[in-house]
């Protein structure tokens, strides 16, 4: 039965992939039954991935083997189209969560390096991992303005919430789900890159609010490398400060899904705050390609 749904499940178009995540992903969130021991296979560009069902919570396991390319679409579409026509040569996945925005590089044999302070996702990530023969550089940090030492909260059903930022923080303890915190050590990107000396040409940036704060430790990394930067940014008023901040290293800032070999097409400044999609990309003013 598994193995006519997931055939089944891959002659699904990505957008029909959204509605299959959007129906059934969180049907073993109130009923805790068990899954049968094996694995869910996804297609990803032309490899395949194996998600591993039934070792633990039944619930986030069939939730993040339909998340692979059921969720966040315009974003793993982009990815697909950059490792088509413009291939990265060092991926870096800030909040790399469980990790499944990492393999869609990995397994097409792209460099990554996945940064995620949250060692409850740590264990899934490696088994996904191992299961696929690939390597896991998991960075057990947080990024962020300056060193040292941050708290993480997230509920404690989801995970993907965790957020260093004290307003995101806030507004999360106001909800009914259990808050865990954790203290974690936290670095800069700029600081990482100067110990590390591997340099990145494509960014992702999925840290529930604190992206701005990475990107201000991460100024002279956009000036030296020229990174093209994947990142999350919801409509409110943090907006504004985004579109500063890149203006001021020269970058121009895009919406996706990315439609390549097609140039991206840059939004203006009004456009971009009243902009309804929450995931976009900034590229160099200069980048040729």
């Amino acid at each position: 039965m598994r193995r006519c749904l997931n055939l089944l499940y891959n002659g699904l178009s990505l957008d029909q992939k959204k509605f299959f995540y959007d129906l059934f992903a969180k049907i073993f969130r109130e009923d805790r039954q068990s899954i049968a021991e094996g694995e869910w296979w996804v297609k990803v560009g032309d490899k395949w991935v194996a998600l591993p069902l039934g070792q633990h919570d039944a619930w986030l396991e069939w939730d993040l083997a339909v998340s692979m390319l059921g969720h966040d679409v315009d974003v793993k579409h982009s990815y697909l189209d950059l490792i088509r026509f413009r291939r990265p040569r060092l991926f870096f996945d800030i909040g790399a969560n469980y990790g499944l925005h990492s393999t869609c590089f990995l397994v097409h044999g792209v460099p990554t390096v996945s940064f995620e302070p949250n060692v409850s996702c740590h264990d899934y990530f490696q088994r996904l991992a191992r299961r696929n023969n690939l390597p896991c550089d998991l960075q057990p940090v947080a990024l962020g303005a300056e060193e040292g030492w941050i708290e993480v909260a997230f509920p404690e059903r989801e995970t993907w919430l965790g957020s260093t930022n004290p307003v995101v923080q806030d507004r999360l303890a106001t909800e009914d789900d259990r808050i865990a915190r954790i203290r974690v050590s936290q670095t800069t990107l700029d600081d990482f890159i100067q110990r590390d000396r591997r340099q990145p040409d494509l960014i992702k940036i999925d840290t529930e609010g604190n992206e701005e704060a990475i990107l201000q430790g991460g100024r002279n990394t956009l000036r030296t490398c020229r990174p093209w930067v994947i990142f999350e940014s919801w409509r409110d008023a943090s907006r504004g400060n985004l579109f500063r901040l890149f203006q001021d290293v020269d970058y121009k800032i895009c919406a996706l899904p990315l439609q390549l070999p097609h140039q991206p097409i840059a939004l203006e400044r009004e456009r971009f705050l009243d902009w309804p999609g929450k995931d976009l990309l900034a590229r160099p003013v200069d980048d040729p390609r």
